[in-house]
């Protein structure tokens, strides 16, 4: 059976890049990019401001967006009017539901994401996928290994309700491989492919319809990413 190839979008996790206007000029050199954007823990004047350069930018589409949790209505619509954006991402804490319970009237979904194992409150269980507006499941791969290694008893949790929703997309972030890493990882910052080998844990039908770099890093280097998950994600292509 031929499997449809899985896009790779770059990442722009926004509270991590203090240099985002000139990261977002940089991709002048990468024609018809497909941009995802993290706005969590962003404040409201930040992100439009960052709506302002992007509106200034070479960019067109967006297909991804994970909403800050105090979005507001009008972003959602903006986005999709302007960007094309077709998934929206709420992590599963109680913080998100109100941006579920105003969600408008728009051609796009909204996804829940599997929280990370410092979040305290999850709400990713069962029960929150019927919620009307929640379409679907943005697997954090990055959150998800992070419990198997640590035997996090929630990572069981977690297993249980992926395999009984619809996987849209995934995230995906570097883990430190070893010790000596640790001592001075930066979340969402890689420094070696090797820190991505995790993803072989996965079987495919995790990577959903599409895949979202979870990075700080420059374009140029996210572009190297790319080509080596394009290598191991579609291999005919």
């Amino acid at each position: 059976m031929n499997i449809p190839p899985v896009p790779i979008l770059f990442g722009c996790v926004l509270k991590d890049m203090p240099e985002w206007r000139d990261q977002i000029q940089s991709l002048i050199g990468f024609p018809d990019v497909q941009l995802g954007i993290f706005l969590q823990e962003v404040p409201l004047e930040q992100r439009k401001n960052f709506y302002t350069t992007l509106e200034a930018s070479s960019i067109k589409n967006i297909p991804f967006v994970q909403l800050a949790s105090d979005s507001q209505v009008w972003e959602i619509q903006y986005l999709v009017e302007k960007f094309s954006t077709s998934v929206f991402s709420v992590p599963a804490h109680a913080s998100s539901l109100p941006v579920i319970d105003s969600w408008p009237e728009v051609e796009a979904v909204c996804v829940v994401e599997n929280s990370s194992d410092e979040v305290k409150e999850s709400i990713f269980n069962q029960d929150i996928f019927s919620h009307s507006r929640i379409k679907g499941v943005c697997v954090d791969l990055g959150s998800l290994e992070n419990k198997r290694i640590q035997k996090n008893e929630d990572y069981t949790k977690d297993i249980l309700v992926l395999d009984h929703q619809s996987i849209s997309c995934v995230t995906v972030s570097p883990l430190a491989v070893s010790w000596w890493e640790k001592l001075s990882f930066k979340p969402n910052h890689l420094t070696s492919l090797a820190q991505l080998r995790y993803l072989a844990h996965f079987p495919r039908h995790y990577f959903g319809s599409m895949v979202i770099l979870k990075l700080n890093n420059s374009f140029e280097e996210q572009n190297e990413v790319r080509l080596y998950l394009n290598s191991i994600l579609n291999p005919d292509v």
